[in-house]
């Protein structure tokens, strides 16, 4: 998901819309999945996610995307 929202240059798509981005990437979700992922990321469609570098020292500033550990298919 953060990798998709990044690619859009931090936009955040619609629920149905990011299940449909993670469905042709060979990830089935319904967008009721991403709604919730969502809420537990502290998201929401059509905002625009902080993608700044972290700044020491000022935690509001960190970037989403390093706070959260990501998995990788072997």
């Amino acid at each position: 998901m953060l990798e998709i929202i990044e690619s859009r240059g931090g936009y955040v798509p619609s629920c149905r819309e990011m299940s449909f981005l993670l469905g042709q990437r060979g990830f089935e979700i319904s967008y009721v999945a991403v709604f919730k992922d969502y809420s537990r990321l502290n998201l929401s469609s059509g905002s625009s996610m902080n993608l700044l570098p972290f700044t020491e020292g000022n935690d509001k500033e960190k970037p989403l995307s390093s706070s959260i550990p990501t998995c990788v298919n072997q």
